[in-house]
């Protein structure tokens, strides 16, 4: 009996396939996708092709077969049109299945770059294998395992995929704040991004704001369900992604990722890269971690937010402000348009390399209109984050904002965007 036992446990822990995730990782990194472009054709075809593939999974849709439609004002092109994807496998408690938890990643890319080649016009296409095709391709074959029923899912599981992620997490934003009524039922997020590593210097890694001992106990839980492949657990939160929005409304979150490596967020981050045997075990591992989390009774007992380096008096959130922070008298996208844009300086190197992407950062504006405390929250490239924070740094002084008629320090996270114009 021990011996089924452990048999039927081991099979289970091997219900991913190398084959769906390769065929999967090479069809949203297909030249057909231009990139995967927030707000392109590539990113809708992406989001077709998801919403098909979960459901013929299993997964009930919730989105239609072209996704949760939102717009979103980006700074330098204008409206934006992007999609969300999710449907739900629901729990088999019948209180427990009215709780949630959600899997997400993005769908979006950073599209395709046109350029000049001794008079010939290339076109040099962002396919982004490990960023994050191969996290499409995990949460696919990760639906496939819960919906199966070969686990013992109490809550219900919402599977989404992000679109303009690269825009400032706007997908995630929208799902969170707008598109999800249930919000206030999800007891845990987990984010899947930038999956497409797993060994040598990229380990499996899983980043999360719970208490150690919450943490542990999932862990743990997973553990006894006899795992292939155990992450890494990281104190730093080393990819602010998707999962920032529920963050911020104190879901308790979890992030799963192999981290950025030196082809990312560059035309060489090709399927062939992927290691698909690795990319199985960490799906394995999400399967079992979930399946564990789905069944306890409660799955965080707080949340804890990451400590403040801060001083010199509470930082208040723009959307706390009576009166919000004015650069020369109007907004933060003037901020954008006539400050970061004009002097933003674009690495060479960056340029010759083809390195595009969206830097997100944050500052604080101080009492005296003063810029604090520069931050990268979410890097694209080393190159590019420096260039980002520069550009910040060097600010003018603005008018600080105001609570109940006194000056406050407020802060404020903005995406920079660094795109090659095309030719």
């Amino acid at each position: 009996m021990l011996l089924s036992l452990f048999t039927a446990v081991a099979v289970r822990a091997q219900v991913a396939s190398e084959s769906n995730l390769r065929r999967y990782v090479e069809h949203f990194s297909s030249a057909s996708m231009m990139g995967r472009e927030a707000g392109s054709e590539g990113e809708k075809t992406a989001a077709a092709y998801l919403s098909a593939r979960l459901s013929e999974v299993g997964v009930t849709m919730l989105s239609g077969p072209i996704g949760d439609e939102f717009t979103i004002n980006d700074s330098l092109r204008g409206p934006v049109h992007s999609e969300n994807v999710f449907g739900i496998v629901e729990g088999s408690d019948p209180v427990l299945k009215n709780e949630y938890i959600v899997v997400g990643t993005h769908l979006d890319g950073l599209g395709v770059h046109v350029f000049d080649n001794n008079g010939h016009s290339d076109t040099l296409v962002y396919q982004g294998a490990g960023s994050d095709a191969a996290g499409m391709a995990a949460l696919i074959e990760i639906a496939r395992y819960v919906a199966s029923g070969e686990g013992y899912f109490r809550r219900s599981v919402i599977f989404v995929g992000f679109g303009s992620s690269y825009r400032g997490f706007a997908g995630s934003w929208y799902f969170a704040n707008r598109s999800f009524k249930y919000m206030s039922n999800v007891k845990l997020m987990v984010s899947l991004d930038l999956m497409g590593r797993g060994d040598g210097d990229s380990p499996f890694r899983i980043f999360s704001p719970m208490s150690r001992v919450d943490l542990n106990r999932l862990m743990d839980s997973t553990a006894s369900r006899m795992v292939a492949k155990v992450p890494l657990v990281t104190d730093e939160n080393i990819l602010p992604s998707d999962h920032l929005p529920f963050y911020d409304r104190g879901i308790p979150i979890v992030l799963f990722t192999t981290g950025r490596n030196t082809e990312s967020g560059t035309a060489r981050d090709v399927p062939d890269l992927v290691p698909y045997p690795e990319l199985r075990k960490m799906c394995s591992y999400v399967d079992l971690f979930l399946e564990s989390s789905a069944d306890v009774n409660t799955i965080a007992s707080s949340v804890m937010k990451a400590p403040e380096n801060e001083t010199e008096g509470d930082v208040y959130g723009f959307s706390e402000c009576d009166e919000r922070p004015k650069f020369l008298k109007s907004d933060e996208l003037f901020f954008l348009k006539d400050w970061v844009y004009k002097y933003l300086k674009y690495p060479k190197e960056a340029v010759k390399e083809g390195v595009m992407g969206t830097v997100v950062v944050s500052f604080i504006i101080e009492k005296d209109g003063s810029v604090s405390n520069v931050k990268v929250e979410s890097s694209a490239n080393e190159l590019l984050d420096d260039a980002a924070m520069d550009v910040v740094k060097a600010s003018p002084k603005w008018i600080p904002g105001k609570v109940s008629g006194k000056k406050i320090r407020a802060s404020i996270s903005l995406p920079i965007e660094f795109r090659l114009e095309k030719r």
